[in-house]
């Protein structure tokens, strides 16, 4: 269905100033517009709230802040605020009108954009950057279409609307004051909403990722998981996430840059907009020199400002470890045989150091894990033996006393044999279970089957053509696949068919409706160009689909331009007949308009002449036939007392010719009297007809 709109602001003159020309762009606070600045004959870009954001405070006063801290600012870099006001109940600002596009049309339209384009983009942004900053200014929204390009290649700085100033820096009380753009923002903003210079450097460094690579970092349709992967995880450097020769494009220097402006500890970033300038300034002249590696510069962003913090061990992963207790294969008999000897006795051996040493015998003493017995001398007959003292030490009990080391060593063995069997069990299949099957699950009975299975459940969202909303689509890792206990699987659960409303485009300019498109995750279709009577050139007249109808990602969307007022090329209708030339020029939808005019050479009812003849005249231009009503008639006047002088005069004055017969001379001599005119006097006749006057 075709889409069309018109706009009252359109042609309205503001504060007897600014008069409205056309739409240049449209988002979800503002609309902005191309203006003619009447006194100072200039052309500025107008930009004002939407009308239903007017009954939202916070929109109001971030559009006001937007002037109030951009006014503050003079820089080549950064796009300069002339006016503010208020009309008709909604906020604008005059601003200075690039000539270009934004940064995420180049990147939309071009993907990753080479190394030297990009850093000297980055090393612009950078400037801009260390004059908000020095003037104690923080953007807190820096991403591609807040950086605009001018079609001479200056980088400049847009959209102040979110800026803060330092002395009111301090954290937001709740997470969810936190505001920007979560695809940019750094972690500490993001988490604690707390705000320094360095979370313009942290975006920063997004932006130049996003410029090497093409793409962002961190994509999701759900915004806590970009959320959470800022807070947890670290930039990846971007020649990580290119493939093949494009890898080996990005200079080593420059990944380390990207990953030191994007690390997540506030303190190994550079500390400013004018440190960050800097340290791209020395990335490009390594470039300029055409060094792809460079040690010392990489050794000076991997090490930042500071010294690295430690990393604190949570407790959940400390409280996690599993501990086995086994005997361990070095403990000898020797404590044993002295236990066993004792029982064996029935009670208390008194005095058996002393009484061992008469005796000649010795304790055993264990040496690592060899049982070593001391020497014995020559027994006594009166041995202290498990009778007790003074009882001598029958057979049977020395070869009870003989094989108790063999028992003690089996019982050592038996024991170690077990505690290896069953750290052996635990290492190879205790430890383990078995992911279950989860998909088609709702988020509360994959947990319960889950924690059955005994492995914690996290989940993430993401769209689905296929499984309903609420239920598993899949499993990371997948079912029957082994894994240890208590291990962390990832279920993602279905978001519904992924659709997104269709923007409205109709009344902007190809550009910016081609961007609005791509920032709706749908992609531009056939662009067919046709001549408009009311549009602008360049405006889009209708789109293929309707405005906020839900959409797939990527569908095409088909956009009608207008290519201005259609030319019409002038045919000469001179010598055709009125009606004829009328209905030519009609056809081609011009206004006619008819002039009647006497001539003795063009026939009556026929065109003497076209204003204008030739050239080109656009529909419902106006053009001017001449057309004949024939000669004039006239009376042949009466020749009574005139002479002939003064009848050729007479004859004249009405358009007729008068030539002289001269009859009846006698001797020569002429006495100028008309005798008579032919044809007759009273005679109508057409203008420029010859008349005969007969003289004598």
């Amino acid at each position: 269905m075709a889409v069309t709109s018109t706009d009252p602001l359109l042609g309205r003159l503001v504060a007897d100033r600014y008069e409205i020309v056309a739409v240049i762009g449209s988002g979800g606070s503002a609309v902005v517009y191309r203006a003619m600045d009447r006194r100072l004959r200039r052309t500025v870009a107008f930009k004002i709230l939407h009308p239903h954001r007017v009954e939202e405070p916070d929109y109001v006063s971030r559009f006001e802040r937007e002037a109030h801290l951009a006014a503050r600012l003079s820089d080549a870099h950064i796009v300069a605020v002339f006016d503010q006001g208020w009309l008709d109940g909604r906020p604008y600002i005059v601003m200075e009108l690039i000539q270009g596009q934004s940064l995420y049309s180049i990147i939309a339209g071009s993907g990753p954009l080479p190394v030297d384009v990009a850093l000297r983009y980055a090393h612009e942004i950078a400037s801009g950057l260390a004059v908000a900053h020095e003037a104690g200014l923080i953007h807190r929204d820096i991403k591609p279409a807040n950086v605009m390009v001018t079609t001479s290649g200056q980088v400049k700085l847009a959209d102040f609307g979110l800026a803060k100033s330092f002395q009111n820096s301090k954290p937001d009380a709740q997470p969810s004051g936190v505001v920007g753009t979560i695809s940019y923002m750094a972690p500490e903003m993001a988490e604690r909403g707390e705000v320094t210079e360095t979370v313009d450097v942290y975006s920063w460094g997004i932006v130049l990722f996003e410029m090497l690579t093409g793409r962002r970092p961190y994509i999701s349709d759900v915004k806590e998981n970009i959320t959470y992967r800022h807070i947890h995880e670290d930039v990846p450097a971007p020649s990580s996430v290119l493939v093949g020769a494009s890898r080996a494009r990005v200079p080593d220097y420059v990944d380390a840059l990207v990953q030191a402006a994007t690390a997540r500890r506030i303190r190994q970033r550079p500390a400013n907009g004018r440190a960050l300038e800097e340290d791209t300034a020395s990335a490009i002249r390594a470039l300029d020199a055409g060094r792809m590696h460079d040690p010392d510069l990489v050794r000076r962003f991997q090490h930042g400002p500071t010294h690295n913090e430690p990393t604190p061990i949570s407790s959940r992963s400390a409280g996690s470890q599993h501990q086995h207790t086994v005997a361990p294969a070095t403990m000898g008999p020797a404590n044993r045989s002295s236990q066993t000897l004792s029982q064996r006795g029935g009670g208390h051996v008194p005095n058996a150091g002393r009484s061992a040493s008469k005796t000649g015998l010795q304790q055993p003493a264990a040496s690592g894990n060899k049982l070593t017995a001391a020497p014995i001398g020559r027994p006594s007959s009166r041995s202290v033996g498990a009778g007790g003292p003074g009882r001598p030490i029958s057979g049977r009990k020395k070869r009870r006393r003989g094989r108790a080391p063999l028992i003690v060593a089996l019982v050592v063995f038996l024991v170690l044999a077990s505690g290896v069997g069953s750290f052996t069990w635990w290492m190879t299949t205790g430890r383990y279970t078995t992911v279950p099957d989860l998909v088609h699950l709702n988020e509360s009975d994959a947990v319960n089957t889950a924690s059955s299975s005994l492995i914690e459940l996290t989940t993430l969202k993401e769209y689905s053509e296929t499984e309903p909303l609420g239920q598993i689509i899949r499993t990371d890792p997948v079912a029957g696949e082994r894994i240890v206990r208590q291990s962390t699987v990832t279920a993602y659960m279905s978001l519904g068919p992924e659709r997104y409303p269709m923007p409205s485009v109709a009344g902007l300019t190809r550009e910016a409706a081609q961007a609005a498109i791509v920032e709706a995750h749908l992609k531009t279709g056939t662009v067919t160009e046709v001549f408009d009577e009311q549009i602008e050139a360049g405006i889009v007249v209708s789109a293929s689909q309707q405005a906020s109808t839900p959409l797939a990602r990527n569908t095409a969307i088909d956009l009608t331009v207008s290519k201005g007022r259609q030319p019409i090329d002038i045919i000469d209708q001179s010598g055709r007949t009125f009606d004829d030339a009328n209905s030519a020029l009609t056809e081609a939808g011009l206004v006619v308009s008819r002039n009647d005019d006497y001539s003795t050479t063009v026939p009556a009812g026929t065109v003497i002449s076209q204003d204008p003849a030739s050239g080109q005249l656009y529909r419902s231009d106006p053009v001017t036939l001449v057309v004949s009503l024939g000669p004039r008639m006239v009376t042949v006047p009466d020749f009574s007392g005139k002479s002939a002088k003064q009848l050729k005069e007479a004859l004249q004055q009405i358009g007729l010719i008068a030539t002289e017969v001269y009859d009846n001379q006698w001797g020569g001599i002429r006495f100028g009297l008309v005798t008579g005119v032919e044809p007759p006097a009273g005679t109508v006749v057409a203008e420029g007809s010859t008349v005969t006057v007969h003289v004598v």
